[in-house]
């Protein structure tokens, strides 16, 4: 948590900076609709596969400067994964599934590679990064993925889903492009660095004190998709050389 602590006051002077030296803002509004999935010990590696699930969210931007901007977002998606996928031994072996419903609330700071600003036709494209501090409030169901004869001593638990919420460091790429107006769109890959490794549910040890899970590593999770804005209009537009 310290080091959360360290990046989070980091982020907040940078942004206290940028918004101290910057002019003639524009906001936007829109929509986020994509994907959302997870990775740790029961999809260790796997991007994209068969457990991402629908994802959908506001968000906010406060374009800085034609370089930099804030964006708050808040997204809804769904987790899931199962040790059946990942065609590792120990986790067939081991044989659970895990599914529930996350919720982030996150600000975020934008670095656009090229100059970039909506309704203006020579800037009207760019790559982007971002990273910036969310929490999150996830329900996950952990069960054994087998039937009733399969259950052992060492699968035989279930853990009942509960809310929990966490702080995590969102960071990713993107591209933004102009769609005409006051409109503007960008597709986003987004990955979140949790501080926990209970997201899944799953204990590091079984009852009977054997390896269950991996205590080194966190969890992780994603959002990707596209988001659709639009750009609230100022007076100076009509002059848009000047900004």
């Amino acid at each position: 948590m310290v080091f959360v602590n360290k990046i989070a006051t980091l982020c907040a002077g940078f942004v206290f900076f940028l918004t101290s030296h910057s002019f003639a803002q524009h906001s936007e509004l829109g929509l986020f609709l994509g994907t959302s999935y997870y990775i740790g010990e029961l999809n260790p590696t796997k991007h994209f596969n068969q457990c991402y699930l629908p994802a959908a969210g506001f968000v906010y931007r406060k374009n800085l400067s034609k370089r930099y901007s804030l964006k708050t977002t808040l997204l809804y998606g769904k987790l899931k994964a199962s040790d059946y996928s990942t065609q590792i031994a120990f986790n067939s072996f081991r044989n659970y599934a895990m599914s529930g419903p996350i919720y982030e609330a996150s600000g975020q700071l934008e670095f656009n590679f090229l100059e970039y600003q909506i309704g203006i036709k020579e800037k009207n494209h760019t790559p982007y990064v971002f990273i910036g501090v969310s929490a999150f409030l996830s329900k996950i169901d952990l069960y054994y993925n087998g039937n009733n004869k399969e259950k052992t001593i060492f699968n035989s638990e279930n853990v009942t889903d509960s809310w929990m919420s966490n702080v995590v460091i969102p960071f990713g790429i993107g591209y933004k492009f102009n769609l005409g107006g006051s409109f503007g769109a960008s597709i986003e890959w987004g990955m979140r660095k949790t501080y926990t490794d209970e997201l899944d549910r799953l204990e590091n040890v079984y009852a009977i004190g054997y390896q269950k899970g991996n205590a080194k590593n966190y969890d992780w999770y994603n959002f990707s998709g596209i988001i659709i804005t639009y750009k609230f209009r100022k007076a100076f537009d009509r002059c848009p050389h000047l900004f």
